[in-house]
């Protein structure tokens, strides 16, 4: 989804011809993209939100095999981008890059959430488990100058209801959120509600993005909802039902998702050459992504099967 969303990025971009692209095209499939970002941090949260922090040793210790390298595999890549996007080399722009301060390509903005969170995890575990009260009202708090006063900005026609200062603390809503799905129950109930808050918040956010041509961002309280409920139904898929050699692959590429989240702008910046030179319509998009993705994942398991040491440097796989 992710990739997805850099694919309609690219094209929005650099390609001539994606004008004419009609609009409920473009809206159905940001929608769709921006599913990407909430999932993942749910999932970050239903992973990261399980461990126990007692000492600072504990946290020192996950910081060092935890944050340490995703952080230097990262530094590497943000290098790589500014080598190849900056035009003349400013040394200045590339530390600021390194410090996070800029991004040197749209999608490493995402690096700066990864280090933020990683670097509060402990904390917020520990706030959790020992002042429940303090940090639900900081949840409380949170959504609400958050969803709430972005869904406010939407229906009094902003047409930019977010911003960076807002939208960075939206993440621990989505990683608690993901926390607890991991530990409620399934129920046929449940299932159906999740199933029809997501259809009905999916069309409800398409109808709204129609009517006003806002800017779509993860702190949108319609996708929240949309994103939420597609969590929960993907935790009820049986996994267990799955042929193994498809479950395999599934986990293998987990693995290696940071890899292809830091990798995959180099493949994006080709798509985008080949549709501004041999033109693009709604098929060249989805083949495009598929392709892309393939080529991706295929291109970091060579890595890892010729040279290990380098894959786990520069894709932590």
């Amino acid at each position: 989804m992710i990739i997805h969303a850099h694919v309609l990025w690219i094209i929005s971009q650099e390609v001539k011809d994606a004008g004419t692209f009609s609009m409920e095209f473009m809206y159905g499939n940001s929608i769709v993209a921006s599913l990407g970002v909430p999932l993942f941090m749910m999932v970050s949260g239903a992973l990261l939100f399980e461990k126990h922090f007692r000492t600072w040793s504990d946290i020192f210790t996950f910081y060092r095999k935890n944050l340490l390298p995703l952080f230097v595999t990262a530094e590497i890549w943000i290098v790589g981008y500014c080598l190849v996007t900056q035009g003349p080399f400013s040394m200045q722009e590339l530390l600021l890059c390194m410090a996070l301060a800029h991004k040197p390509e749209v999608h490493l903005w995402y690096v700066r959430v990864i280090v933020m969170y990683y670097l509060a995890v402990p904390f917020l575990n520990m706030l959790r488990l020992r002042y429940k009260c303090i940090f639900i009202f900081l949840l409380l708090a949170v959504t609400s100058f958050t969803f709430v006063y972005n869904g406010w900005l939407i229906l009094t026609g902003d047409a930019c209801p977010t911003s960076p200062s807002r939208s960075y603390f939206c993440y621990i809503v989505y990683m608690t959120i993901g926390w607890w799905i991991r530990k409620v129950e399934i129920t046929r109930e449940r299932l159906i509600l999740a199933f029809f808050l997501m259809m009905l918040s999916g069309i409800i956010l398409f109808l709204s993005l129609m009517e006003t041509d806002y800017f779509l961002w993860y702190d949108n309280p319609l996708l929240a909802v949309a994103s939420i409920s597609l969590f929960y139904i993907i935790k009820t898929l049986p996994t267990a039902t799955v042929n193994k050699n498809i479950n395999k692959w599934i986990s293998e590429i987990s693995k290696m998702s940071y890899g292809i989240y830091l990798s995959h702008f180099l493949l994006v910046y080709i798509v985008g050459v080949l549709m501004e030179f041999c033109g693009c319509n709604e098929l060249c998009i989805y083949v495009s992504l598929v392709v892309l993705v393939i080529v991706n994942v295929a291109l970091i398991t060579m890595m890892k099967r010729i040279l290990p040491r380098i894959s786990r440097i520069f894709f932590r796989y």
